[in-house]
C-alpha cells in the first residue's frame, strides 16, 4: 500500500491559492497520523472493534455533567474537524446536564486510518451505533456539523428510535453536487489534491469559505490539527483516507431522503457559508449556483418534517466557533423545545 501511495504522489497537482488571512501565522506543528502530539481538551477513550475484517479503534470523548438531566448529546464532527473542536459546545451542554459524547470517526483525528476501507455513511453510522451500544447509550440528541450533518441524517434514517432530536449545524449535503454538474474526481485525484495540503492553504480556504473573510486566533486550532497530520510522518496514509472520505461525500447524497426523517430537527445555519464539495473544480456556471446556504437551509426546512430553522445572518460554516455565544443560545433554546428522552 505504501508503494502505491508513493507512486500516486509523483503526479501531485497544485490546488488554487486563495488570498492569505491577514492575521500572523504561528509556527506550524507536526503530528502523527492519529494526531499523536496534539492534546484534546478532555480525556480520550478508545472503542476497539472489528469492521470489514480489520481491527480498528475509535477515539471518543465522554464528558459527564455535574447535575445530570437524564439526556445524552452525541456530537458528530465535520470533514476538517475532530471531536476536540467541539470543546466549547461540550462544556456548555455538560453544564446544562447533558452527558456529552464526541467521537472521532474512523479516518479522522485520533481514530484508526486503515489502509483499506470502504467508507460509507451507513458504515460510519453503524460504527457510531456500536460505540453507543457498548457504553450503554440507547437514545440521544444527535448534533452534526458539516460532513457530520450528512452522517447525522443517515444515522437518524437508520436508527430513528434512538434519536430524540436531530440538530444540523451548517450541514453539507443540502444539495447533490454531482447532479448540479460538479465533475467527478477519482480517488487518485482526490489523493493528489490532499497531498498538497498546507496550513496556509487550509487557512485561506477556511477564511474565504467558513468565516466570511474573517480570521481570528480561535480559528487556528482546527488548522494546526489538520495541517499537522498532513505534514507529519503518516501523511500518505492521512491523505489516502481523506481521499476515500471525499469520494464518500461526493457519491452518497442524503438530500433526497430528507422527507423521511422522523425526529424533530433543528437547523442552525450560518448564512454566509459557501461550502460546496468540488466547487473549485466545477465550471464557472456550476460554481456560481452551488453553496448558497440561505436558499439551501430554507429549502431543507420545508422538506424535513418537524423542522425548525434558525439563521445567523453574519456567520459562516462554523457558527459554533465564529460566534459561540449566539450559537449556544440558539442551540439551548432549540433543545429546550424537545420533550426529552423517548421510550
Amino acid at each position: 500500500m505504501k508503494s502505491l501511495l508513493l507512486a500516486l504522489a509523483l503526479s501531485l497537482t497544485a490546488a488554487a491559492q486563495l488570498p492569505p488571512p491577514a492575521a500572523s501565522q504561528p509556527q506550524e506543528a507536526v503530528y502523527g497520523p492519529e494526531l499523536e502530539g496534539f492534546e484534546y481538551p478532555f480525556p480520550v477513550k478508545q472503542f476497539e472493534f472489528t469492521s470489514q475484517g480489520v481491527k480498528l479503534h475509535m477515539a471518543y470523548l465522554d464528558v459527564a455533567p455535574g447535575k445530570p438531566n437524564g439526556r445524552t448529546a452525541v456530537l458528530l464532527h465535520g470533514k476538517n474537524f475532530t471531536a476536540a473542536n467541539w470543546e466549547r459546545t461540550i462544556r456548555v451542554l455538560a453544564g446544562e446536564g447533558y452527558r456529552v459524547l464526541a467521537p472521532d470517526q474512523i479516518g479522522f483525528g485520533k481514530s484508526s486510518k486503515p489502509a483499506h476501507y470502504q467508507y460509507s455513511f451507513q458504515q460510519l453510522a453503524h460504527n457510531t451505533r456500536a460505540l453507543l451500544d457498548a457504553i450503554g447509550v440507547k437514545g440521544a440528541t444527535v448534533v452534526g456539523h458539516s460532513t457530520g450533518g450528512m452522517l447525522a441524517v443517515r444515522y437518524a434514517l437508520m436508527f430513528p428510535r434512538q434519536v430524540e432530536q436531530l440538530v444540523l449545524v451548517n450541514p453539507i449535503g443540502l444539495e447533490d453536487w454531482k447532479a448540479e454538474g460538479v465533475p467527478p474526481l477519482t480517488v487518485d485525484q482526490w489523493y493528489q489534491r490532499e497531498l498538497g495540503v498546507t496550513a496556509q492553504r487550509i487557512r485561506s480556504y477556511e477564511q474565504a469559505t467558513y468565516y466570511a473573510g474573517q480570521w481570528r486566533p480561535e480559528f487556528e486550532a482546527p488548522v494546526r490539527m489538520l495541517a499537522g497530520m498532513s505534514l507529519g510522518p503518516g501523511r500518505e496514509l492521512v491523505a489516502w483516507n481523506s481521499a476515500l472520505l471525499y469520494d464518500m461525500i461526493y457519491t452518497q447524497p442524503v438530500v433526497y431522503e430528507f422527507g423521511q426523517l422522523q425526529p424533530p430537527t433543528l437547523l442552525l445555519i450560518g448564512q454566509r457559508d459557501t461550502t460546496a464539495i468540488g466547487k473549485d473544480a466545477a465550471p464557472p456556471e456550476v460554481a456560481a449556483r452551488i453553496g448558497h446556504y440561505p436558499e439551501l437551509g430554507r429549502r431543507a426546512a420545508q422538506v424535513i418534517p418537524h423542522a425548525r430553522l434558525v439563521e445567523f445572518p453574519d456567520l459562516g460554516h462554523a457558527p459554533q466557533i465564529q460566534d459561540p455565544e449566539a450559537f449556544h443560545r440558539a442551540l439551548l433554546e432549540g433543545l429546550g423545545r424537545s420533550s426529552g428522552p423517548r421510550n
